[in-house]
């Protein structure tokens, strides 16, 4: 009885866990989403007309506008009789022989925002794209 019920557990079980997915998957990359713009055409199409352009030699930059994204970044002040042992955490130097504890959390922290300027840039020859920049989106999906 216990043969038949073993195997039974494990086919369950394997049956359940083989159908489990990644709960997100890339399909396509960021890198693979802007380098399907080939032409002018194509561009405008997805992000119409741009915010600003320049002409220089025989190219043309378009120039998009994202916005500005705000993103806080936070510094500890661990003082002079602190140190920071291998990105574990905060510890104090005890004494002349050595040893640490930990500092509990006692340290200072400043919080500053840092602005991000996003935008996407196209470069074109004539109406073919040769380059493209971006910074602050991902079209990742």
């Amino acid at each position: 009885m216990i043969a038949l019920i073993i195997p039974a557990i494990l086919f369950t079980f394997l049956l359940f866990n083989s159908k489990k997915e990644k709960k997100y998957k890339t399909i396509i990359t960021h890198k693979e989403f802007m380098d399907k713009f080939k032409s002018k055409e194509q561009v405008i199409k997805e992000f119409g007309l741009p915010d600003s352009n320049k002409e220089y030699n025989n190219f043309t930059e378009w120039y998009y506008d994202k916005g500005t994204k705000y993103k806080k970044i936070s510094n500890r002040d661990f003082g002079s009789d602190d140190i920071l042992v291998g990105g574990i955490g905060n510890y104090k130097k005890v004494g002349l022989a050595g040893g640490f504890k930990s500092n509990n959390g006692n340290e200072n922290t400043t919080e500053e925002i840092s602005e991000v300027k996003t935008f996407i840039k196209f470069v074109f020859d004539n109406d073919v794209v040769v380059n493209w920049e971006s910074k602050g989106v991902d079209f990742s999906r």
